[in-house]
């Protein structure tokens, strides 16, 4: 079991968890691969979730660690989504997204083994909230400690 803090990007809490696995499994580089899935307000998990006229829509990663650290940099690409968390895409109507949830389920698939027979597929639910923003919406992440 590993403890971590969530960060105000979801990215970070992936490559903090990437950093926490790959420095107790090696010192050598460490493959990660994996996808994401969400939902709002407790649907089922989805390659693709929408509340009104906000879309989610998951994404793929496949990286190597470069000194300990794996970075999820790709540019969000709904449908092609690659290295990344996953993308939003909002419609211009006008919607009260106040009060809703969002999940993001990260599923790691690789490492296919860790030092200590830890399993290979790592889940974490990072759970926020959808807020109206100013011209938008502000998605907060949780920043508690998961375990």
């Amino acid at each position: 079991m590993f403890n971590f803090i969530l960060k105000s990007k979801a990215s970070l809490a992936v490559i903090g968890l990437a950093i926490a696995i790959a420095s107790s499994a090696t010192a050598a580089e460490v493959q990660f691969t994996g996808f994401t899935q969400g939902r709002f307000n407790a649907n089922a998990f989805a390659n693709t979730d929408s509340l009104f006229n906000l879309v989610y829509t998951s994404s793929t990663f496949d990286n190597t660690t470069v000194g300990g650290q794996l970075d999820l940099g790709g540019n969000p690409t709904p449908g092609t989504d690659f290295n990344n968390l996953g993308s939003f895409t909002l419609g211009a109507q006008d919607q009260n997204y106040n009060g809703n949830t969002f999940e993001l389920m990260v599923t790691f698939t690789a490492p296919a083994t860790i030092v200590g027979g830890t399993s290979t597929i790592f889940t974490d639910l990072l759970i926020g909230s959808v807020l109206n923003g100013v011209g938008g919406v502000f998605i907060d992440f949780d920043n508690t400690v998961q375990t």
